[in-house]
C-alpha cells in the first residue's frame, strides 16, 4: 500500500517540478523579451499601429464633459487645423492604453496650473536620467498595453449596469446546485438532476458575458491597474517625483470584493489554462460571476474619486515616460519661457512632423504678424509650427525648438475651413461663424493666440481686403497675439501700426523653383503663380495673356 502511494506521489510532484520550471523559465523569457521591446522602441515613434481614435478619446471627451474649470478645451477645429491627430501618432510612446488616453486628455485639456507643470517637467527629467528605474516602470506597465485596457475607463464614467428583475432566481438556482451536490454523496440519483440545472445555469452565465462583457473586462482592468500601481509606488522614481498613492487604500476594500469576478483572469495565459477552464466552470455551476458582479455595482459608484485617482497616477507616469522618450529623440528640444503678454521669441522653431524641418526665428514685441509669402513658400506651415507648439509647451512642457518664449495663451485658429455640404454652409460662412467667434474670444483678458490663413478667401478681393484689415486690427488690440497668413500684399500697407511684416519666399534658377522656407523681414515683393503655371507646362497663350494682364493692373 505504501509503494503504491510513491508510485503515485513521486511521479506527481516530479511532474510539478518540471510545470514550475517551465513557467519560472518562460517568465524569465518573457521579461527579457520585454525589456528587448522597450530597449528597441526607446525614443522612436511607434510603429505599424492602428490608432482607435474613438477609444483614445474616450477618456477625454466624458472627463471633459463634467467640467473642472479648465483653461482651454481644444476643439475639433483647432485639432483638425493642427493635425493633432497626426502629431499625437509620432509623439505618443505610451506603454499602457491607460496611459494613451490620458495622454491624449492632457493635449486637449490644457490645465494653467504652470507648478503641476513643472512637477511633471521634474518626473520626465528623472526619467531621462535613471534608464534602469524608468525601463523597470514600463514592465509593470506592460500588463496594461493590451486594447482591452481602453475599457477601464467605463468604471469612472460608464452608466451603473442595472441588475435583472429575475436576479433573485438565480440565488435560487445557486443555491439548489449546491444542496444537490451535497445531497448526492448520501443520494447518487440525485447527480440526474445537476446536469439540466448546471445547463439553465450555463444560460444564465453566457447571458450576463453577452450583456455586461464591457463592464466585466472594465473590472479586470481594474484588477491589473491596481497591481501595477501597487507596484509603481514602491519604485524610488515614483516615491520622489510621482503623484500620491493614497488612494490605494481606499480602493483596497473594492479590489477585495472583486476577487471572485476577476480571479479567473489570472489564469488567461496559455501554461495556465487548464485552471482558467477548471473556474469557469465552478463560476458558471454556481453563477458566481453574476452574483458578485450585481453586488459590486453600488460600490464602484462609490468608489468614482479614487478610481479616477487610479488612473491619473498610471496615466500620469506612462505620459511622463511618453514624453521623456519623445525628447530623447527629438533633434532639438527645450523647455518654453512663460513670458507676459504681446511677446513671442522663438529661436529654431521646428515642427515636429517634418522630416530635416528647416528651423526660423521670430521675435514679436507688442505687435502682432502679418505673414505673406508665395505658394508652397512654408508660411502656412511656419504658422502652424507657433501653434503646435505653444500647444506642447502648454500641456507637455516641451517644444521642437532652441528657444520658445510666449505668454500663456488660449489658442484658436481657422486654417481648414470647408464648407459644410450638409448643413448647407459656403465657405465664407463657414469662416465668418469661426471668426465671429474669435471676436467674442478677444473680449476676454486672459492672452489668446489667433492663428488665421487666408482670411475671407471665400469672397471678392475689395470686401476681402476691407473687412481682413477691419477683423485683424480689432483682434490684434489687449493682451493677444495675431499671426495671420495671406496672399493679399494690399494688406501689409494698412496694417503696419499693428503689425509685424514678415514673409517667405523662393528664387528662380533655370525653370526650377527653389524654396528655402526662412521667414524674413518685410513683406513680400516676388510672385510665382504664374512661374508655377509656367513650370507646369500650361500653353504659352494662356501664359502670355496672363502676364499682360499683370503688367495693364500694375500700370493702373
Amino acid at each position: 500500500m505504501y509503494m503504491s502511494f510513491l508510485w503515485i506521489l513521486l511521479p506527481a510532484l516530479a511532474l510539478l517540478s518540471l510545470l514550475a520550471f517551465f513557467l519560472r523559465y518562460r517568465g524569465k523569457a518573457k521579461k527579457q523579451q520585454a525589456e528587448q521591446e522597450i530597449s528597441a522602441g526607446w525614443a522612436k515613434p511607434k510603429e505599424g499601429q492602428y490608432f482607435n481614435f474613438h477609444l483614445i478619446g474616450r477618456y477625454f471627451k466624458n472627463r471633459t464633459r463634467l467640467g473642472a474649470g479648465y483653461f482651454q478645451i481644444i476643439s475639433h477645429q483647432i485639432s483638425e487645423d493642427l493635425y493633432l491627430d497626426e502629431v499625437f501618432k509620432y509623439i505618443d510612446r505610451t506603454t499602457s492604453r491607460i496611459g494613451q488616453q490620458y495622454l491624449y486628455y492632457k493635449l486637449r485639456a490644457v490645465d494653467s496650473d504652470i507648478e503641476k507643470l513643472k512637477r511633471f517637467d521634474r518626473l520626465v527629467k528623472a526619467f531621462l536620467q535613471h534608464d534602469a528605474q524608468r525601463t523597470q516602470c514600463q514592465l509593470l506597465l506592460k500588463p496594461l498595453e493590451k486594447g482591452d485596457s481602453y475599457y477601464f475607463e467605463e468604471m469612472l464614467h460608464g452608466e451603473p449596469v442595472q441588475a435583472p428583475k429575475w436576479l433573485p432566481l438565480v440565488y435560487v438556482l445557486s443555491f439548489a446546485v449546491l444542496a444537490l451536490a451535497v445531497l448526492a454523496f448520501a443520494f447518487p440519483g440525485l447527480l440526474l438532476f445537476l446536469l439540466p440545472l448546471f445547463i439553465v445555469n450555463l444560460l444564465v452565465h453566457y447571458w450576463n458575458k453577452e450583456n455586461i462583457n464591457y463592464y466585466l473586462i472594465a473590472l479586470s482592468e481594474f484588477d491589473k491597474a491596481y497591481t501595477a500601481a501597487g507596484k509603481l509606488q514602491e519604485q524610488t522614481i515614483v516615491k520622489e517625483h510621482g503623484a500620491s498613492s493614497d488612494f490605494l487604500q481606499a480602493l483596497t476594500p473594492l479590489k477585495k470584493k472583486m476577487r471572485w469576478v476577476n480571479f479567473s483572469s489570472q489564469f488567461e495565459s496559455d501554461s495556465t489554462s487548464i485552471f482558467y477552464a477548471l473556474f469557469e466552470l465552478l463560476k458558471i455551476a454556481f453563477n458566481l460571476e453574476i452574483l458578485f458582479f450585481f453586488s459590486l455595482t453600488r460600490s464602484i459608484k462609490a468608489k468614482a474619486a479614487p478610481l479616477n485617482e487610479l488612473f491619473v497616477f498610471i496615466g500620469q507616469l506612462d505620459a511622463a515616460i511618453s514624453t521623456a522618450s519623445l525628447r530623447a529623440g527629438l533633434p532639438v528640444c527645450c523647455t518654453p519661457t512663460f513670458c507676459p503678454p504681446k511677446q513671442l521669441n522663438v529661436s529654431g522653431l521646428r515642427h515636429p512632423l517634418l522630416k530635416d524641418c528647416i528651423p526660423n526665428d521670430l521675435r514679436l514685441s507688442r505687435k502682432s504678424l502679418l505673414l505673406t509669402g508665395s505658394n508652397m513658400s512654408g508660411k502656412t506651415t511656419f504658422i502652424r509650427a507657433v501653434g503646435l507648439n505653444m500647444l506642447l509647451a502648454q500641456t507637455l512642457y516641451c517644444c521642437t525648438a532652441e528657444r520658445f518664449e510666449a505668454p500663456f495663451s488660449k489658442i484658436h485658429t481657422s486654417i481648414n475651413i470647408t464648407d459644410d455640404l450638409l448643413s448647407e454652409k459656403s465657405y465664407y460662412f463657414e469662416e465668418v461663424t469661426t471668426i465671429k467667434a474669435f471676436l467674442e474670444c478677444s473680449q476676454q483678458t486672459e492672452p489668446a493666440l489667433f492663428i488665421l490663413d487666408e482670411i475671407f478667401k471665400g469672397t471678392n478681393t475689395v470686401e476681402r481686403i476691407a473687412g481682413g484689415k477691419a477683423i485683424l486690427s480689432y483682434l490684434a488690440k489687449g493682451n493677444h497675439l495675431v499671426l495671420v497668413s495671406t496672399h493679399d500684399t494690399e494688406l501689409t500697407a494698412l496694417l503696419t501700426e499693428e503689425f509685424a511684416l514678415h514673409h517667405f519666399s523662393e528664387s528662380v534658377q533655370g525653370t526650377a523653383l527653389l524654396f528655402d522656407h526662412k521667414i524674413k523681414p518685410g513683406p513680400l515683393t516676388t510672385r510665382n503663380a504664374i512661374k508655377i503655371l509656367e513650370m507646369s507646362h500650361y500653353p504659352e497663350e494662356i501664359i502670355a495673356e496672363a502676364n499682360r494682364v499683370i503688367g495693364a493692373m500694375e500700370r493702373g
